[in-house]
């Protein structure tokens, strides 16, 4: 009897701190860009500290290279994390094997987006084997910091990790981190645009503390639909106004940004949420209505002194007319997008299952990035890499969409979020602080649907 406590004393306590654990692993790269400002901070009054200002080009090198390095400890305490986890299951296999022997093929079920994302992973490292590596595969290029142990990493990690944290509150807890992380640093930018320059955001065009502003457009895409849909979920009323004025704050900030790709992207994601409201959350189809409204409103006011999303819309049309007028003569389409979309598809029939590995094309036919992360994947490393992606991603959000009923509304916001991620990688590039996102969103929405949905009161409110 004694023996039989310590034990299950010993499985709580591994739970607990398996737990902890995965809450830190995630939630620490959730809230990397506002750390990133503190970070920036303290090297600003370390020892020998960089003197921000003087050469433009000389801050934005030393910045790139120290937001790697605080990722890179990101991500080895998660890949430190997941590795115990990994061996956690096994032991907990091990134990426990003639219950899951039971339900053996319920369990292998649930674990299929796993095993998609682990085929994914073993691809890229295989075709980089057999084709062998270029000079960016096993380093990064010197910008995008993305190597193929990255892009290994982020699915058998982040994914994994977020998947087991089946709970309701700790999903919520999360939720906020972002929202709440995201909103001083977004009144910093705000700050800056309208009252005085803040000297640690030197990358190009409105872009906090990312390098490129079309990666902080990622990132707002990703705060507004999370704050805008727990303001509609939300039960505390002082939690549910400040998720609103987050959003708020983040549209209004994506406005000024002016990344069509994640504007159209959250647009899209709100539509789809109003249609669900109307066929199946019917309780919410008001608010649903006032979230596209607000977020519409907010560009209309906007637009009096930034033309620039506006104006984007005109752009966008004009381009699509080039395109279907003459695709071969409409290269400057879609911010040059097209260009490479055509120029990496060109590539991709001609190597389509080894691809040309990280950055292989740009040295050797001045093709970069193509800023499509579908595309992308098929040209560094072939198709069947971009479809496996496509796959795991589609099982997760249908198999949660068919279960919409039964799963919390906190796994519902990432369900929408994860759909906005995705809408938004159509127009952008994988990049080592923003590409976690998608699968920490996907893992967060899948893991009710792992643990196997208990529907009680618990999981189904927000309050």
């Amino acid at each position: 009897m004694q023996d039989g406590k310590k034990s299950e004393i010993n499985k709580i306590a591994l739970s607990i701190l398996a737990k902890i654990l995965l809450f830190f692993a995630v939630g620490i790269f959730i809230i990397s860009p506002p750390l990133q400002i503190i970070v920036r901070n303290i090297d600003q009054v370390g020892y020998e500290p960089w003197t921000y200002g003087l050469d433009n080009w000389l801050d934005n090198t030393h910045v790139l290279k120290m937001y790697h390095r605080m990722i890179s400890y990101t991500h080895t305490f998660a890949h430190l994390t997941s590795t115990l986890l990994y061996i956690y299951a096994l032991y907990y296999i091990i134990t426990n094997r003639t219950e899951i022997r039971k339900n053996l093929k319920a369990w292998l079920g649930r674990l299929v987006p796993l095993f998609i994302f682990a085929a994914f992973a073993v691809y890229i490292y295989a075709v980089t084997k057999i084709r062998g590596a270029n000079e960016y595969d096993l380093t990064g290029h010197p910008y995008m910091f993305e190597s193929i142990y990255y892009y290994i990493l982020y699915p058998t990690t982040y994914f994994f990790c977020a998947m087991l944290i089946w709970s309701a509150k700790s999903k919520k807890a999360l939720l906020y981190l972002l929202i709440f992380s995201a909103l001083p640093l977004n009144i910093m930018v705000l700050v800056g645009e309208w009252i005085k320059p803040v000297k640690y955001f030197i990358g190009a065009g409105v872009s906090a503390v990312f390098h490129n502003s079309n990666h902080y457009g990622y990132y707002l895409c990703l705060v507004i639909i999370t704050a805008a849909l727990m303001a509609v979920y939300e039960k505390n009323i002082p939690l549910r106004v400040i998720s609103g004025i987050s959003a708020a704050v983040a549209t209004v900030c994506l406005n000024i940004n002016n990344t069509l790709g994640a504007y159209l992207a959250v647009l899209f994601v709100f539509i789809l949420f109003t249609v669900y409201c109307f066929k199946w959350d019917k309780k919410y189809r008001l608010a649903a209505v006032i979230v596209i409204a607000a977020y519409l409103l907010i560009t209309f006011i906007m637009s009096f002194w930034y033309s620039n999303i506006m104006s984007s819309f005109t752009v966008l049309f004009v381009d699509l007319g080039k395109i279907a007028e003459d695709p071969l003569e409409s290269d400057s389409a879609g911010s040059g997008r097209w260009r490479l979309w055509k120029g990496a598809s060109k590539y991709i029939v001609k190597q389509p299952l080894l691809g040309y590995g990280v950055e292989g094309l740009l040295n050797t036919h001045y093709i970069g990035t193509p800023h499509n992360e579908f595309l992308q994947y098929a040209e560094f490393f072939g198709i069947p890499t971009a479809l496996l992606y496509i796959a795991a991603a589609a099982v997760v959000l249908l198999r949660v969409f068919k279960n919409s009923t039964k799963v919390s509304k906190t796994c519902l916001i990432c369900f929408f979020t994860a759909i906005g991620y995705l809408a938004s990688s159509f127009f952008g590039v994988a990049i080592y602080y923003t590409t976690p996102f998608i699968y920490i969103f996907l893992g967060l929405a899948y893991s009710e649907y792992f643990h196997g949905i208990k529907a009680d009161k618990t999981q189904t409110e927000t309050e």
